[in-house]
């Protein structure tokens, strides 16, 4: 259509596929184009302010085109003003920018003289729960973290940080400043790095692309990149180990950051998760991972990133006072899909005597031993009527072993 312009600015919403010649939105002025705008490859729409100050009382003509076919063969547009302030595009800030955040959940009871808001999620995601090489367990919680408000450019912003009581649990703090990345290297060279802290305080006024390769191997690692270019960070897992042929697990994640000359990182690794803090929290990646090596070393490809503080620190992983106990089976669990049989492996195959037995000793039920195959016999949960533990005992001509099971 055609219009008068009016006003200083078109402000538009425009999303959709991201095809120059195929799929944009252009603004003409007698008959020359001066603005031209494609979607990202995103149903999300984003706000658009075109200056049209120099054109006011002039015909324009706005054109949308959608010729595409294929992926993204669309374009999105909508709410078309003139007005005469440009329209601030913020966006949807998300609470976790990483895979593995579900279902949070913070404490109710927390002293009122505390006066902290504390929570944790589940870290595991749906679309690879029920396959995750874990055993006994699947699945675990993130770490505790305190919740505040900051304003960012007179916005207010939701920050997460690690709770101080897991300061407790550093060992072995070394700090570095005013490191070069050669030197950062050569002092985590050779070095077993499995459960730990990392805070940096980077200054990326020179920096381009910056990265920081977690849990690295001879073939495998987990990737964050700082890309000062494009003021993104983002999380690449998808050569980090175990589960990687999962579409889901493999996504690199991807979230902008405020221009900066300086940025803070806080890491948290353990054995099989990654946690990541930025920008005063205001920037968090959850995920689990399930590598096959523990290196650590950082990648410069200007030379130009400066560190002005590192701080590690190796965690205590005696987080409870009682470890857990392997020898447990739990039942039914969120991603268990036949709840009437409990499925149990045995140490061998051929058996004389399975009982069940409650907390007290009191035999239960006898389970008949042809019930099994091979080493796997599959119980039925009728002899659970209750949640609480059980004891489930198998005995051999050569060996008498116990198995705890508790029923939620």
């Amino acid at each position: 259509p055609d219009f008068i312009i009016e006003r200083d600015f078109l402000n538009f919403l425009v999303g959709g596929g991201n095809h120059t010649n195929d799929t944009y939105v252009s603004l003409e002025i007698e008959g020359t184009e001066v603005y031209r705008i494609s979607g990202k490859n995103s149903e999300q729409m984003e706000w658009v302010s075109w200056d049209t100050t120099a054109y006011i009382g002039q015909n324009r003509r706005l054109k949308i085109i959608d010729t595409a076919t294929g992926g993204w063969g669309h374009i999105l547009a909508d709410h078309f003003v003139q007005s005469n302030t440009a329209k601030e595009n913020y966006g949807p800030n998300f609470v976790d920018y990483g895979m593995d955040f579900y279902a949070a959940q913070s404490f109710s009871d927390i002293p009122d003289q505390d006066n902290r808001r504390i929570w944790l999620a589940w870290m595991a995601n749906w679309d690879y729960a029920g396959v995750l090489p874990t055993s006994p367990w699947r699945g675990s919680m993130t770490i505790p973290r305190k919740l505040s408000l900051i304003k960012i450019n007179d916005r207010y912003r939701l920050s997460q940080q690690p709770v101080d009581e897991l300061l407790k649990k550093l060992e072995d703090k070394t700090t570095l400043t005013d490191f070069n990345i050669e030197d950062l290297n050569s002092f985590f060279q050779g070095k077993n790095h499995d459960v730990y802290e990392l805070n940096l305080e980077l200054d990326i006024s020179n920096t381009e692309i910056f990265e920081i390769n977690i849990f690295t191997s001879e073939n495998n690692e987990s990737k964050l990149t700082i890309n000062r270019v494009s003021n993104t960070i983002s999380f690449d897992r998808s050569n980090s180990g175990l589960l990687v042929d999962n579409n889901t697990f493999s996504q690199i994640q991807e979230v902008y950051f405020e221009p900066s000359n300086f940025l803070d990182i806080t890491l948290i690794a353990d054995k099989s998760s990654i946690e990541i803090f930025a920008q005063n929290g205001t920037i968090v990646l959850s995920n689990v991972v399930f590598p096959n090596g523990n290196g650590l070393n950082f990648k410069d490809f200007t030379g130009n990133t400066h560190i002005i503080k590192a701080v590690y620190s190796e965690i205590n992983p005696s987080l409870s006072s009682n470890p857990i106990e392997k020898n447990v089976l739990v039942f039914p669990t969120l991603i268990q899909s036949d709840t009437s049989h409990l499925n149990v492996s045995l140490k061998e195959s051929n058996v004389d005597d399975i009982s069940i037995f409650d907390i007290n000793g009191k035999r239960l039920a006898k389970i008949s031993t042809n019930g099994t195959n091979g080493n796997l016999i599959r119980i039925s949960a009728e002899y659970f009527t209750q949640p609480g533990v059980y004891i489930l005992k198998v005995r051999s001509k050569t060996n008498l072993y116990t198995q705890k099971i508790v029923k939620l």
